[in-house]
């Protein structure tokens, strides 16, 4: 069953297997090396974390989606720790439009409001309809940006109670 998943917090001991799942959808996230999903991944332990959702496959866990997040804004060198930015979130096409989006939102959510985040903050490329379709539910476009590597990105915002209330 396609809603059996299990979400928690990553530790940096799973980064290989982070790494691995965004190679995997990689051309996606506009990801075609290794190394820069291992520094993304580093940076996203170093300023926040990460939550993953695994499911059991062939009697083993498989990591199936993954959100990573910042304390504060990145762009503005991760000041205002009151903003938490979902800098990454990606799901295995098997699992899209299964709930899993939701999953990930709740446990990053629950995550927020435990140290006191009052706003999200959230990047689609431009280019990426399914992204904003989700986004757009959840989050209100604030402006266009580019993101830290450069692509153009829409960015949403909304308070932490309404990415809930989602």
């Amino acid at each position: 069953m396609k809603n059996n998943v299990s979400f928690h917090i990553c530790t940096q001991s799973e980064t290989p297997a982070i790494v691995d799942f965004l190679m995997e959808i990689g051309p996606e996230l506009k990801l075609s090396e290794r190394q820069t999903a291992a520094e993304m991944v580093d940076l996203l332990f170093a300023q926040g974390g990460v939550v993953a959702g695994y499911a059991t496959q062939d009697g083993a866990e498989k990591m199936v989606a993954m959100m990573g997040f910042f304390w504060g804004d990145p762009h503005k060198d991760f000041a205002n720790k009151h903003i938490g930015f979902v800098y990454v979130a990606a799901i295995a096409k098997a699992w899209r439009h299964t709930g899993v989006f939701r999953g990930l939102m709740v446990e990053v959510s629950r995550i927020f409001m435990a140290h006191d985040v009052q706003e999200v903050r959230f990047h689609a490329e431009e280019a990426n309809v399914y992204t904003n379709m989700l986004y757009s539910k959840i989050a209100q476009p604030l402006n266009k940006e580019k993101n830290r590597r450069g692509i153009t990105c829409i960015l949403y915002g909304t308070s932490v109670a309404n990415a809930v209330a989602y």
